[in-house]
């Protein structure tokens, strides 16, 4: 084997920068960066929407049609401009699907050159409802493809997705790998749950996979319990809800203001839509790490099968969710506090940083 580490460039979206600069953050979302720095790596990284890019008239055409027909976006016109810069390096790992299509359009035309990394968290979640012979199923499936042709290595979050994929695109099987995402177990550290010191049921998240109708259903159908709500989404006024502001990239609160939140909170809510996106993980594995129960949606993409109901979490179909929550407070204590060991016992063994990028690197050497 090649004893060379290869050079690694990371290509985020946003708001990364701010992260490595402010310890009131976890490295969650760096999606390794930070592992592999410590392992010997000589890894770099961009937040490419915070280059100064002027955008050219056809290539914000071609964005907004994929925008508009297929849901997607497109960072081309990024990645075009940064071009020498990518071909400094001999990996990219890309962490959304505009980063790494864009990535892969711009190798098939022999302008960059680097192996790609695409961490997938819900890209084929846009065929997935779409019947089989329509036209918009059979272009999209057509333009994944010729994307992930020049794809090095695909990282799903989902196994569901996973499945999924291998069964549909079955000649990149080979390249394509379940890793699940990963939490900071020291920085989400676990707290002892004690019932009577809990004064809420807490909701955090914006992305439209939330099931937000069903989440405000619950708090005019509960007047008596409190919620706390950490998300952009505006929701009417409520006595028994407390709203704040909350976004991954806009900072609006430090992940040390979310600990004490989860520390606070009878249990997480995770209100969910049916889809293959693997939705509500980080929450999810985040809560659990603190000590604090989840109630979550079932959904076609749970992303992994180690969460078993009333053992480390608590899932529950969107018709029954009211009753589950208040189902929830007359559970024995002693079950309660069973579901918050093992919930963060389930994140040590098989969630933490260390032990899913060690995996990780195994893969990066593999390609």
């Amino acid at each position: 084997m090649n004893n060379i580490k290869p050079k690694i460039l990371y290509l985020y979206k946003t708001g990364r920068s701010f992260i490595f600069k402010n310890k009131d953050y976890s490295n969650d979302f760096l999606y390794g960066y930070d592992f592999l720095e410590k392992r010997g790596y000589d890894v770099d990284f961009l937040d490419i929407l915070d280059l100064k890019i002027k955008y050219s008239l056809f290539s914000n055409l071609k964005t907004k049609i994929l925008a508009y027909y297929f849901n997607l976006n497109s960072n081309y016109q990024e990645l075009s401009v940064i071009s020498e810069k990518i071909n400094k390096y001999d990996i990219l790992i890309c962490t959304t699907n505009s980063i790494a299509f864009a990535a892969s359009s711009l190798k098939q035309k022999k302008i960059i050159f680097p192996k790609i990394i695409f961490i997938n968290q819900g890209i084929l979640s846009r065929i997935y409802n779409l019947k089989i012979k329509s036209l918009k199923y059979y272009l999209l499936k057509k333009y994944f493809d010729k994307n992930f042709s020049s794809i090095s290595l695909i990282i799903h979050l989902g196994k569901p997705e996973l499945i999924y994929f291998n069964s549909i695109f079955a000649k990149y099987e080979y390249k394509s790998f379940y890793i699940p995402f990963a939490v900071d177990d020291i920085f989400w550290k676990y707290k002892e749950y004690k019932f009577n010191e809990r004064k809420y049921f807490l909701f955090i998240g914006n992305d439209l996979n939330r099931d937000f109708i069903l989440l405000e259903r619950l708090v005019k159908n509960n007047p008596s319990i409190n919620f706390l709500f950490v998300t952009n989404k505006i929701f009417g006024s409520h006595s028994n809800l407390k709203q704040i502001q909350g976004h991954l990239t806009k900072k609006l609160l430090t992940d040390k203001d979310i600990l004490n939140c989860y520390h606070g909170a009878i249990a997480t809510l995770i209100p969910l839509k049916n889809t293959l996106q693997p939705s509500g993980q980080s929450v999810l594995l985040q809560s659990l790490s603190t000590g604090t129960p989840v109630i979550i949606s079932k959904f076609d993409g749970f992303f992994d099968n180690k969460f078993k109901n009333l053992e480390n979490c608590i899932i529950t179909d969107n018709s029954n969710f009211n009753k589950t929550l208040n189902d929830y407070l007359s559970l024995d204590l002693l079950l309660i506090n069973s579901i918050s060991c093992n919930g963060r016992k389930t994140i040590e063994e098989n969630f933490n940083l260390d032990k899913v990028y060690t995996e990780f690197e195994n893969k990066i050497l593999s390609i």
